[in-house]
């Protein structure tokens, strides 16, 4: 009686995280935790926190997010990708502590914020110029 409980979990399990990625498919919206840029921020993150005195990892998102928001004439596509980019991550995690201290890197990659974009579709005109566009001043070196 056990194992079936278990299985019937697993299997229950499965279907409402199906259906919760399907939901959010169908709203236009896309999240990927396993892409390469989000766990390279991540792992960036982890080197900061061992490194840097005080760093506070709540504080920088290392995040992807596709949404697009529309009607059928017209949609805004908004993305979303990771506070620190795949070639800051890299040099964060390939740097020693000392030089992260001692090059700003630490209160820099602190106050990063993530890279956002968004561009607007319409049925007339596709695609046009982005509509908005976020910059932060680098972070590594």
């Amino acid at each position: 009686m056990g194992q079936t409980l278990r299985v019937r979990m697993v299997v229950l399990s499965a279907i409402a995280t199906l259906a919760v990625t399907r939901a959010a498919s169908a709203a236009g919206v896309s999240d990927d935790p396993f892409r390469a840029d989000v766990v390279d921020c991540e792992d960036a993150i982890a080197a900061l926190v061992e490194c840097c005195p005080g760093f506070d990892p709540s504080r920088v998102r290392c995040e992807y997010r596709r949404e697009t928001i529309g009607s059928c004439d017209a949609s805004t596509t908004q993305t979303t990708t990771p506070a620190l980019s795949p070639d800051e991550s890299d040099c964060i995690r390939g740097a020693r502590c000392a030089d992260l201290q001692a090059r700003g890197v630490c209160a820099r990659a602190q106050l990063a914020t993530p890279y956002v974009s968004s561009y607007k579709v319409s049925e007339r005109y596709s695609p046009e110029p982005p509509v908005a566009d976020s910059r932060h001043e680098a972070v590594c070196p």
